[in-house]
């Protein structure tokens, strides 16, 4: 298991490998239910791991006006054999979405999407990168 969010290097000596070397038998996420969501982590994310998502973004083939996007293209073009985003991350969801905040007793698992149809538009966009990236068939 590969947390995207988890594995930007956050200075210059370090171990992590771009999300495009991951290997084939891993389940590779954007956050989990314990992570900020993306946007929340792209607004509040030290400089040096900022850079190091905007140099990795140059290599995806799947680009997006929307960083958030570019984030789940990321994870949707690695090798991994599973790729996995949450409903928050495909609604481009900030802070007021966060689902849990690990270390607090209060606020947490509230959020609920309003509507389905809000979905529409980032499933097809999901439905593009599976296709583009060989997640599924027609």
């Amino acid at each position: 298991m590969k947390v995207l969010q988890q594995r930007v290097p956050n200075n210059q000596v370090h171990d992590e490998i771009h999300p495009k070397h991951w290997d084939f038998n891993i389940a590779a996420y954007t956050g989990t239910h314990d992570s900020p969501t993306v946007k929340q982590w792209l607004n509040e994310v030290e400089d040096a791991q900022l850079q190091f998502f905007y140099d990795y973004k140059n290599d995806i083939k799947s680009q997006y006006d929307s960083d958030v996007w570019n984030f789940i293209s990321l994870v949707w073009e690695s090798p991994c054999q599973l790729a996995i985003t949450t409903v928050q991350d495909l609604l481009e969801l900030d802070k007021e979405a966060r689902f849990n905040s690990p270390g607090t007793q209060e606020g947490n698992w509230k959020w609920r999407i309003q509507d389905l149809a809000d979905l529409k538009k980032p499933l097809q966009f999901l439905k593009e990168l599976n296709k583009v990236n060989g997640r599924i068939s027609d």
